[in-house]
This record gives structure tokens, C-alpha cells and sequence, in this order.
């Protein structure tokens, strides 16, 4: 899904080179999971998981929430 690989890819570009061990390891379960359960978890449309209930996963959330790709919201209006 288009949303989530623009989601996980701006996060691994920031982050990916600093985390350890098991950073990496909660990262790789979350690319795991399957593209639209994943979107409703980043999102916080849905409870995450117990198993992805972690350190990762909630930064993740964190950077979904920080307009992560600079969306301009006003660029689609039409001017009147």
C-alpha cells in the first residue's frame, strides 16, 4: 500500500541507521504485518497489537503524526 511504504520509508531514512539490535528486530515484525491491518495501526484507527505494542511501533505512530512527507493540506484548495 502506497500510505505505508511512504510511512515506514520516511521513517527507516531518519531512523533506520541509528537503531540497535532489537529496534531492528521490532522493525522487521512490523514490515511483517500486512499492508491495511499496518495502516490502521500507525494510524491509531485500530488497538495495536500486543506483539507490536513496542518501542518501534510507537515511534512509528509518532512520525505518522508528524505530517512526515510535509503534506501542504492547502495545495488542493482552489482559489476563489
Amino acid at each position: 500500500m502506497l500510505e505505508t511504504d511512504l510511512i515506514l520509508g520516511s521513517y527507516a531514512i531518519q531512523n533506520l541507521q541509528a537503531m540497535n539490535e532489537t529496534q531492528l528486530s521490532q522493525f522487521e515484525q512490523i514490515l511483517d504485518c500486512i499492508d491495511p491491518d499496518l495502516f490502521l495501526y500507525l494510524t491509531k484507527k485500530v488497538e495495536t497489537p500486543a506483539e507490536l505494542d513496542n518501542e518501534v511501533m510507537h515511534a512509528i505512530q509518532k512520525h505518522t503524526f508528524n505530517n512526515p512527507l510535509n503534506y501542504d493540506s492547502t495545495a488542493n484548495r482552489k482559489l476563489n
